[in-house]
């Protein structure tokens, strides 16, 4: 295990009521990294609900409490090694100090606790893996639930409260399995958000030369164009220069929204001959829209441009799945 300090974050869409940073980190050793991998953080939770806990308990923070086979310190454990962000998922919703005092309001007597462990979040990495540093690209999470507006505990920790330049979290690669770019081989990219993320990583790779890719092309989605077109000057250079193919979806800038699929379908004849030409499909974004859209709109050009039926296109785009030529990064 590694540890990681924030040395420079910035946001990419000030104003925004949903905005994404751009958050540098570095390591207290070398981490190599290839495009499409991810750094796994583990963040530290929100010191208010660090002290609503200790208040609780009624308890200081430099309390020996049992964790496992070891001894901590309560404001350690607090801090750094169970999710107190989250209740138990039987009450979705309740951050724990909210879920123990609604349901435990005399109290509950510490020896009695079980915290869930802390668990990493995985960001994917944004810079090509000859640089140094690690950029991400991170979205602030937040929501509002029954009992408030609740934030994600690692976005906000990386976006605001992680000191600038302090090694301060632990820190880990983790290569999906599944998620490998070819070289030599067209490109097919598909992302939304902050799935922009390691299709930026890749092509820094392709600039630099590292990575050899005879051509790509890229469908990206966001909300607005004028705030959510990450890297706008990276993407627009490569595509001046000719080497990439562009086409862009921003869902809130025209009446009838306008998302990833439609441009896929816009572009069906044209893509699916690059298809059979060998390219490999990769697409990372959302797990509950825009990658089920993906599949459902690839399945239905196989059945328009390769007059399969529902079955068979099916089948195909499984096939495509167990030779690597489909490949997604989705959460």
């Amino acid at each position: 295990m590694s540890v990681g300090r924030v040395a420079d974050r910035y946001c990419l869409n000030p104003g925004r009521p949903r905005q994404t940073w751009h958050v540098v980190i570095e390591t207290d050793e070398k981490l190599p990294f290839k495009p499409g991998d991810s750094v796994a953080i583990w963040p530290k939770n929100h010191p208010e609900q660090v002290h609503a806990l200790l208040d609780y308990f009624g308890i200081a923070e430099d309390t020996s409490l049992a964790h496992g086979k070891e001894m901590v310190p309560a404001g350690e454990l607090f801090s750094e090694r169970i999710e107190i962000n989250r209740g138990p998922k039987s009450f979705e919703g309740y951050d724990l100090p909210t879920f123990l005092r609604t349901h435990y309001p005399k109290g509950l007597p510490i020896e009695e606790f079980q915290g869930m462990p802390l668990r990493p979040r995985l960001y994917s990495i944004a810079s090509g893996s000859s640089f140094d540093k690690k950029e991400l690209l991170v979205a602030q999470a937040q929501y509002e639930c029954e009992h408030g507006m609740k934030q994600g505990v690692c976005s906000y920790y990386l976006t605001e409260r992680a000191p600038i330049g302090k090694f301060d979290f632990s820190v880990s690669m983790h290569s999906p399995r599944k998620f490998c770019f070819p070289s030599s081989m067209p490109l097919i990219m598909i992302g939304a958000g902050t799935g922009m993320a390691p299709f930026r990583s890749f092509m820094q790779e392709v600039e630099i030369g590292s990575i050899s890719c005879p051509k790509a092309w890229f469908f990206f989605g966001e909300q607005q164009e004028e705030y959510d077109y990450f890297y706008r000057d990276f993407w627009e250079s490569l595509k001046e220069r000719g080497r990439l193919r562009l086409d862009l979806a921003f869902s809130r800038d025209q009446a009838t929204k306008i998302y990833v699929q439609h441009r896929i379908w816009e572009q069906k004849k044209e893509l699916w001959q690059w298809i059979i030409d060998g390219a490999t499909i990769m697409v990372c974004g959302n797990a509950q829209k825009m990658a089920k859209d993906v599949d459902s709109i690839l399945a239905r050009i196989a059945m328009q441009e390769g007059k399969m039926d529902e079955s068979t296109a099916l089948s195909w785009l499984r096939s495509l799945h167990h030779e690597n030529r489909y490949m997604r990064d989705i959460y």
